[in-house]
């Protein structure tokens, strides 16, 4: 729950259109609710399977709605020089990757299931350089605004 709403905010924070806002608040409020009956029903797994596709499958809806404001919105600036680009293309993969393993974890045996584990890390891996890329565009333009920043003119002439 506490990566859901960590991610879920920062693609709340990205948006620009009320209505996109509103549903990401309100279908977050749903997977909350769901969160607190899921934990109080009774239930033995080995992982929370179904709440971890639930949580994926609404990431993937917020991602969707940054991409279609990035793409609508045509400015002059490439979409790769945005730092929260990466950061999403990071979680597809990272979610994309991982889901069905995280699915059919329950489903497994305890010896396929560490044959299989290992695509996991991979996919991290590959989120971890794509959130590292993320740093170097947000600080690359971070130093691309404050140059341009122009300093007040303090002459006092009498």
């Amino acid at each position: 729950m506490l990566e859901y709403s960590f991610f879920s905010a920062l693609i709340y924070q990205q948006l620009k259109l009320r209505p996109l806002k509103l549903v990401i608040v309100i279908l977050s409020l749903v997977f909350l609710i769901f969160q607190i009956i899921y934990y109080f029903t009774p239930h033995k797994e080995k992982i929370d399977s179904l709440s971890i596709g639930l949580e994926t499958i609404l990431i993937f809806i917020f991602l969707f709605f940054f991409l279609y404001e990035e793409f609508k919105d045509v400015k002059g600036v490439p979409i790769y020089e945005n730092y929260f680009f990466w950061i999403s293309m990071g979680l597809f993969i990272y979610l994309g990757g991982s889901f069905f393993i995280y699915l059919g974890a329950n489903t497994l045996e305890d010896p396929e299931l560490v044959k299989y584990w290992f695509f996991t890390y991979i996919v991290e891996i590959i989120k971890n350089l794509l959130f590292i890329s993320a740093i170097v565009v947000f600080s690359k333009n971070s130093k691309k605004t404050n140059t341009n920043q122009s300093l007040p003119n303090l002459d006092f002439m009498f």
